[in-house]
C-alpha cells in the first residue's frame, strides 16, 4: 500500500529545572515507588536550586484564528527576533506542554488543547521563598499552581531555552 510520507510532531512535555531534577534525580530511590517524586520534590524545594538562562518564546499572533501556527513553522529567535520575547533571570523552572495532564496526577496545564497548535510553559523563578514553591508544586495535582502568583503561565507557539552554563540543570522531554 501507500505509505503517507509527511512531517508529524509530536510534543508532551519538556522541563528544566525542578520538574527535571524531580524526574531524572528521584531514580536513586525508584523503589518508593511514585512517592518517590514526592520524596524528591521535598528535597528540591529544600535545596531550592535556580539557573541564570535565557527564556525566549513567540506569543501565538494577536491576528491568528484559534489555531496558531505549528510550532516547527516559526523561526528561530537567532534568525528573526520580530515578535519574540525574552526573559532573562534565575529560574526554579521551565515546563512546557501541549496536553493537559503531564501524568495521571499532575494537571500542568489546565487550558491545554490538543487541536490549538500552543505549548502552554510553567515558569517559575527566583526570588521564591520555598513556602510558596510548595504551593505551586501542590497546585499542579489539581491545576490550581495556575493562579499561584509565583507560577507564570505562558502561552507560545514556539520557545527557546538557553542556559547561562552548560552544566547548569538537567533537562527531560516526553514525545510520542
Amino acid at each position: 500500500g501507500n505509505v503517507n510520507v509527511g512531517k508529524y510532531l509530536g510534543f508532551l512535555t519538556f522541563s528544566w529545572g525542578f520538574i527535571s531534577s524531580v524526574d531524572i534525580e528521584s531514580e536513586c530511590i525508584r523503589f518508593l515507588g511514585s512517592a518517590r517524586f514526592d520524596v524528591w520534590a521535598a528535597v528540591c524545594i529544600a535545596l531550592k536550586r535556580s539557573y541564570r538562562a535565557e527564556f525566549s518564546y513567540l506569543p501565538p499572533s494577536a491576528s491568528s484564528s484559534s489555531a496558531a501556527p505549528a510550532p516547527s513553522d516559526a523561526k528561530d529567535p537567532g534568525e528573526d527576533e520580530e515578535g519574540w520575547v525574552t526573559i532573562e533571570a534565575d529560574f526554579i523552572s521551565v515546563w512546557a506542554s501541549q496536553v493537559r495532564r503531564a501524568a495521571h496526577n499532575a494537571l500542568q496545564s489546565p487550558e491545554s488543547r490538543s487541536d490549538d497548535g500552543l505549548f502552554k510553559v510553567m515558569v517559575v523563578r527566583n526570588p521564591i521563598s520555598r513556602l510558596d514553591m510548595a504551593r505551586v508544586v501542590l497546585g499542579v495535582e489539581d491545576g490550581s499552581h495556575v493562579l499561584h502568583p509565583k507560577s507564570e503561565m505562558i502561552d507560545c507557539v514556539a520557545f527557546r531555552l538557553a542556559p547561562a552554563s552548560a552544566t547548569a540543570a538537567s533537562s527531560s522531554s516526553s514525545s510520542e
